[in-house]
């Protein structure tokens, strides 16, 4: 319900604050005013990532950027803090190229009570925005928030997100940054889900990527998130990477 789901965008916030890193955008209070969650974030200059993506940047640009996202990774998963909603939407970059993330847990949890996107442009459908999803199961159903077409296939199963869902999205955000098209294009649900359960899906999406990228890539796309690297293990890879 809202009450639920107020209180757990308050409490995830919260346990974002504390994050204070260069490729992060910080939250500086969180509070609640006449039943109302309010969340005092920094003010970004910049664009979506999603711009930058469609203006096709150079190799060595798009690199810049992606070890920038993996670096505000490493150190939120490393505090114990998911994103759970990971898209170029939710990024930020500056004239300097530096990547800022935003929304760290807020995203799936109704961020528009919070703040104005920044000139965020999504696609128009449905599977590019945050939403609720009831998913039925073996209990009932379970309500899943977040963007489809960047969920990982255990957040889609109804699932919290956990660290590997956000390398799994950060893999799929790879792929756009290389190619300038989404992994997961189809319009609705059931498409996105049939695509997920393809054993071929992260081999087919890694071979269209940059062959410094291409292992990596594969790992990160594994549907069994227990096959997945940890994003420090992904820092590393993408730090080591030569185009």
């Amino acid at each position: 319900n809202s009450e639920e789901s107020r209180e757990a965008m308050l409490r995830e916030a919260s346990a974002a604050a504390p994050l204070s890193h260069p490729n992060v955008c910080t939250i500086y209070a969180v509070d609640e005013e006449d039943g109302l969650p309010l969340i005092a974030m920094e003010f970004l200059e910049g664009q979506p990532l999603t711009n930058l993506i469609a203006a096709r940047l150079p190799p060595d640009q798009r690199q810049r950027i992606a070890r920038g996202i993996a670096r505000g990774l490493t150190a939120a998963h490393a505090v114990g803090t998911v994103h759970g909603d990971l898209k170029p939407a939710n990024v930020i970059v500056g004239d300097d190229l530096t990547p800022r993330i935003m929304d760290f847990g807020l995203a799936r949890r109704g961020a528009h009570f919070v703040r104005a996107s920044v000139g965020a442009n999504e696609p128009g459908d449905p599977s590019a925005t945050a939403t609720a999803i009831s998913i039925p199961n073996g209990r009932g159903a379970s309500v899943i928030s977040g963007t489809p077409a960047y969920m990982a296939p255990e957040q889609l199963a109804g699932d919290p997100a956990t660290p590997a869902s956000d390398v799994f999205a950060f893999g799929l955000l790879l792929f756009e940054l290389s190619t300038a098209e989404r992994a997961l294009p189809d319009a609705n649900l059931a498409q996105i889900l049939m695509r997920l359960e393809n054993p071929r899906l992260a081999a087919e999406l890694a071979a269209a990527m940059p062959p410094a990228w291409r292992a990596l890539a594969e790992s990160m796309l594994a549907h069994n998130p227990a096959l997945r690297p940890a994003m420090a293990d992904v820092l590393a890879q993408l730090e080591a990477a030569e185009f």
